[in-house]
């Protein structure tokens, strides 16, 4: 599969998408991600069911990103930052009880530091994605 020619946002919202409401596949063909609804049937999803059961090999399931690496890779951003109050409030919301909202209200009130959040998270995505595939023998 030609790796340039995956929508790398497409595949961390399939990979982010923790709700149960949808699985994900992507096509090995052309490289899209295909949402499938997981309870309700919407229209088109008994075409592509058909098309998965058919040629199983063309799709892989993309399984949601486990929160140990999306909480490793708010670590790995924490310990990246300047020692200074920041960082000391970003330590100490991935201490609490929930950390994935605690960390993403803190950011909220350090617009510069949640941006460079944002840049440091799209590559550890990337770089997740990439192995992923690596993995899944598709590179």
């Amino acid at each position: 599969m030609d790796t340039s020619k995956l929508d790398m946002e497409e595949i961390t919202a399939a990979l982010e998408d923790h709700s149960g409401m949808a699985i994900y596949y992507l096509d090995r063909e052309i490289g899209n991600v295909m949402p499938l609804a997981e309870y309700d049937h919407i229209d088109g999803d008994e075409a592509l069911r058909e098309q998965i059961d058919e040629n199983p090999s063309r799709y892989i399931m993309i399984d949601p990103i486990p929160s140990r690496d999306s909480f490793r890779f708010m670590e790995e951003f924490v310990e990246s930052l300047p020692d200074g109050e920041d960082k000391r409030i970003l330590e100490r919301a991935l201490e609490w009880r929930k950390p994935f909202s605690n960390f993403k209200n803190a950011l909220y009130d350090m617009p510069e530091i949640r941006e460079r959040w944002f840049v440091f998270k799209n590559e550890c995505m990337r770089r997740y994605i990439l192995e992923w595939i690596k993995d899944i023998g598709e590179e």
